[in-house]
């Protein structure tokens, strides 16, 4: 049966190795969840992701500090890629090849039950993306 840290190395591995039918059957049959405030089915969680890797072929997933809970358990999670392809985000412009580099990060949190992720919330900055392109400016640091 997985476990919560196999369930982070499996997801993670197959995020990385665009094996989106082995992530899918990580997931119980009809998992909750919940991305920045919008849910989604697990189909379409994982066009998310196929739209992200399309726009960074080189894109690469890892993760780090998880804490484990039970059946629950939450990480930070990172992808970096170089946008060499066509990103195509919902509601938005086709954004050209742009050759910037990302460096995105997230919070995840998981819940297991008989060894599938049945419970998803991610936790993202949207604004990190198009910050990082040039799309739109970057907050300025305040000082005080």
């Amino acid at each position: 049966m997985a476990t919560i840290q196999t369930i982070f190395d499996e997801g993670i591995s197959a995020l990385n190795a665009r094996d989106y039918a082995k992530f899918e059957s990580l997931h119980a049959s009809n998992p909750d969840i919940l991305q920045s405030d919008v849910r989604q089915d697990i189909k379409a969680h994982i066009e998310g992701f196929k739209v992200l890797t399309a726009g960074f072929p080189d894109g690469r997933w890892t993760y780090e500090r998880p804490i484990r809970d039970g059946e629950q358990a939450s990480a930070e999670t990172r992808f970096e890629g170089t946008q060499t392809g066509t990103l195509t985000l919902p509601g938005m412009p086709e954004i050209l090849p742009t050759g910037k580099k990302v460096n995105l990060t997230a919070s995840v949190v998981l819940n297991l039950h008989d060894g599938k992720v049945t419970r998803v919330r991610l936790y993202t900055d949207r604004m990190q993306l198009v910050e990082q392109l040039g799309i739109m400016p970057a907050p300025q640091t305040a000082t005080v």
